[in-house]
């Protein structure tokens, strides 16, 4: 069987085929984020929403005196 050589034509046709018929879709451009993740490390303590909700009101005055007097300087 004789070799055949496949071009960047041909790949290029083949793409418009799939995408023209459905077989192959373009990636999305804008994708929703699923999952966030959020937290603050300072000096490797990390502080996330599931620790700063186990915290009894007088510790979360605290941290919430302690940011205010940093955001100050």
């Amino acid at each position: 069987m004789p070799k055949q050589e496949i071009h960047a034509g041909d790949i290029g046709a083949a793409k418009l085929y799939f995408n023209v018929t459905g077989h192959l879709q373009p990636t999305p451009t804008n994708t929703m984020i699923q999952n966030q993740n959020n937290y603050i490390q300072i000096n490797g303590t990390v502080l996330s929403q599931e620790s700063i909700k186990s915290l009894n009101p007088e510790q979360l005055n605290s941290i919430e005196s302690i940011l205010k007097t940093a955001m100050l300087k």
